[in-house]
């Protein structure tokens, strides 16, 4: 069985190298194929493309050197997103994002909340802890909140989530049924 496993994954690999011939007929058709017919050349195909996608940081290091290390352990902040789902798709490109922060938010104490979207601050600090995002583009975004103090000074940091926006096609589809 082995054996047979292993000569099937020595096969497979070899597909991918074939090769694709141009004859051209006697009526003038081109047809390619991946057999040698006669007087037929070889095609050669370019690279195939692929994309990779620009990483993201994590956190900027202005954010995760920021936090403050004199707040007593049991007022440390864990902070928890309700919406967006991590991985999850949001279609139109409005997303509301609803944080869930435990121990509560010691607002007479000014601490607030910033939103950040693709490691760029997108909100003033505030105490409601949900914001919505308006027209963002279609793909990956990454999301993460911040608590902050009056000063500023970052207190607790979220891990950031991934979402994706889809949006609707402008293009028109054709009608398949008849």
């Amino acid at each position: 069985m082995v054996n047979r496993l292993l000569l099937l994954f020595c096969i497979v690999p070899l597909t991918s190298i074939a090769e694709v011939y141009k004859n051209v007929t006697s009526d003038g058709r081109i047809v390619f194929s991946d057999e040698n017919k006669g007087n037929a050349e070889t095609v050669i195909l370019p690279p195939t493309s692929s994309y990779q996608p620009v990483p993201y940081p994590v956190i900027p290091s202005a954010l995760s050197s920021g936090v403050e290390k004199n707040i007593p352990p049991k007022s440390r902040y864990q902070i928890n997103f309700i919406n967006p789902q991590p991985k999850s798709s949001q279609w139109g490109g409005n997303v509301v994002v609803e944080a869930n922060i435990e121990p509560a938010l010691l607002t007479r104490a000014g601490h607030q909340v910033q939103f950040i979207l693709n490691e760029t601050i997108k909100s003033e600090p505030q105490k409601k802890l949900s914001y919505q995002f308006q027209q963002l583009s279609r793909g990956e975004h990454r999301v993460s909140v911040v608590v902050v103090n009056r000063q500023q000074r970052i207190l607790a940091t979220s891990k950031p989530i991934i979402f994706y926006v889809q949006r609707q096609s402008i293009l028109r589809r054709s009608n398949s049924s008849p």
